[in-house]
């Protein structure tokens, strides 16, 4: 008893050993697995912060102002690459409008722009957006809304005008505080830093690159000329593995062809000579037990008919089962057996003979195959 109970203490002492190792191993792999994912995170936030600076310089907007943009759009279910499309078209026709050209120029007048509104907005498209947001509003058909929106921004993003601007104008301040409570907004100045962090990244993976094709270039003339060399002793090796391999495969056809020679056909003869034998005296003696059989059978006849007249079941089974026994000892399909075997043996034979050697087979392969020759 105290010895299990002393087993039960050491088992449950290793398992709490383990337990604990196991938890440390633990705590170590999420330490790791948590540094990796922030390390991801910051490289996707450089990403996306690159991204959304050279995004402003293109739209003319502030890096606060396409932030505020790009979460109404999404609030409002407007894709970013639809919204970013529909402000650059929309800066390109105010440009267009404040020159008293474009197709936008009639849309901007039924909103109430005049020329010297537009010369003043082609400057800030931000400020220029958030005007014409307010001033849909007061568009009450909505049809006419969906035609205004469609020359301002195109048909992708004729959205911005029928749901993201009026977002904007019924929640400005709301979504302003929104993006600042979510850790969103970020200045022009921080974006460049960000910015120039992504350019040293692409300026490292360039010079990694140009490294490598460097030494590519500076490796090509030695490695064409080790690669030729080795090439030329792997062929020379391999013909000679070839050709000692062919030698030893002939010579091991030649033992086999005088094996078949010397053994096969010996054995099979022997054994096609015995058969013969042992077939004619089988034979001989089928031939005696059937005259036997056609002196016995009649009288065999006979005294089962009497066994049975006289009411005997087990004469009759006796005198059944010794005619039976008589019968059998006839070997007839014994004789059979032996007829087939040696039929067997003498087409055996006829293919060993018309066979070609083995050695004049491997020869053709090799003529066919094209290898070097000996």
């Amino acid at each position: 008893m105290r010895r299990a109970l002393k087993s039960v203490q050491r088992f449950s002492a290793g398992v709490v050993a383990m337990g604990k190792r196991v938890a440390r191993i633990g705590a170590t792999l999420v330490t790791l697995a948590a540094g990796g994912g922030i390390a991801a995170l910051v490289a996707s936030s450089v990403k996306a912060i690159d991204s959304l600076a050279k995004a402003s310089d293109r739209l003319g907007l502030t890096t606060d102002q396409l932030v505020l943009f790009r979460l109404a759009g999404t609030l409002a279910g407007a894709a970013v690459n639809q919204l970013d499309l529909g402000i650059q078209r929309f800066t390109r026709r105010l440009a267009e409008a404040s020159l008293g050209t474009g197709e936008a120029q009639g849309a901007l007048r039924d909103l109430g722009f005049t020329t010297a509104d537009l010369v003043k907005l082609v400057a800030r498209p931000g400020k220029a957006l958030l005007e014409v947001g307010k001033r849909l509003q007061t568009v009450t058909d909505a049809a006419q809304r969906l035609r205004i929106s469609f020359k301002l921004f195109d048909s992708e993003g004729a959205r911005i005008g029928t749901n993201v601007l009026p977002l904007l104008s019924r929640n400005f301040r709301g979504l302003q505080q929104e993006v600042r409570d979510l850790g969103l907004f970020i200045n022009r100045v921080d974006a460049s830093k960000v910015e120039g962090i992504a350019d040293a990244f692409t300026r490292l993976r360039a010079t990694i690159s140009g490294i490598g094709r460097s030494t590519a270039v500076q490796l090509a003339g030695v490695l064409q000329n080790t690669l030729g060399n080795m090439t030329v002793f792997a062929s020379s090796f391999t013909n000679t593995i070839v050709n000692a391999f062919r030698v030893t495969l002939f010579a091991a056809a030649d033992v086999a062809d005088e094996i078949r020679k010397r053994f096969v056909f010996g054995f099979k003869a022997i054994e096609a000579a015995q058969l013969l034998l042992i077939r004619g005296m089988t034979t001989n003696w089928v031939a005696a037990v059937g005259s036997l059989s056609a002196i016995t059978d009649p009288l065999f006849e006979r005294l089962k008919l009497g066994a049975l007249l006289f009411g005997s079941d087990r004469g009759f089974n006796v005198l059944q089962g010794t005619q039976n026994l008589l019968q059998n000892i006839g070997a007839k399909d014994f004789l059979a057996g032996i007829t087939a075997r040696i039929s067997e043996i003498q087409t055996e034979l006829k293919d060993l003979a018309d066979a070609p050697p083995l050695s004049e087979r491997l020869f053709g392969f090799f003529e066919d195959v094209g290898h070097v020759t000996l």
